[in-house]
């Protein structure tokens, strides 16, 4: 059975391909990194198989340091964002609940987010 294109690149644009329908999406990257490796970490695959062909006359696999770097940034980004929304709940039950049970989880809250935004910027700027 033939398949129209139309309807692949569709469901592939809008997210709805996954390990449940007869199709698989393949890439080989081409925008910052060559190996595809960076969308399949952010979607969160569980099972990722990445060939690396490109020319690497020197055997430094550049590509895959690319992506890593990539990767860890939004690792990074999401661990700030997770610990954001904690400390942001930590705040509510301090200042508006008045929940003052609740000020060492505060603290240790506004510890955490403040150690990840800190690894990010270092991150951010020794990658400059």
């Amino acid at each position: 059975r033939l398949r129209n294109a139309t309807v692949s690149q569709c469901s592939e644009a809008f997210g709805l391909t996954d390990s449940c329908h007869p199709y698989v999406y393949l890439s080989d990257g081409g925008h910052f990194e060559n190996l595809g490796l960076y969308e399949m970490v952010l979607r969160r695959c569980h099972c990722i198989l990445v060939v690396d062909a490109g020319c690497d006359p020197k055997l430094a696999f550049e590509d895959f340091g690319k992506v890593a770097a990539n990767t860890k940034v939004a690792e990074l980004s999401a661990a700030v964002g997770t610990d954001g929304h904690a400390l942001a709940d930590e705040m509510q039950k301090v200042y508006v609940d008045e929940d003052i049970a609740s000020l060492g989880a505060f603290t240790q809250a506004n510890d955490k987010f403040f150690a990840s935004y800190g690894e990010l910027l270092e991150l951010c700027n020794t990658a400059k």
